[in-house]
């Protein structure tokens, strides 16, 4: 890993890869009403849902909720399970 502001910047690029993703296998899923990619493709507007469902008090960086969010798109696309805190984990759907 390099340094906090480097992995932070691949981490979003790696979740706006994830977000569009889902978005064009499931343009209304759920997970995608947590953020709105911008316009210019170059960041999120996060709701308070996303802070609530991808944000622990006690993560030290924004990275760590990132990683969380992203994660989940990605097992979603996959039709896999996925997890953020305050929820029960969803069910597979393939």
């Amino acid at each position: 890993m390099g340094d906090v502001s480097s992995d932070t910047e691949a981490q979003l690029h790696m979740m706006r890869d994830a977000y569009e993703k889902l978005q064009s296998i499931s343009p209304d899923h759920e997970l995608l009403k947590l953020a709105q990619l911008q316009v210019d493709r170059g960041g999120f507007i996060f709701t308070t849902e996303y802070g609530e469902r991808c944000v622990d008090k006690r993560d030290e960086h924004n990275i760590q909720g990132y990683m969380r969010y992203t994660q989940a798109l990605e097992n979603a696309a996959m039709g896999l399970e996925y997890k953020l805190l305050g929820k029960a984990p969803t069910k597979k759907t393939k």
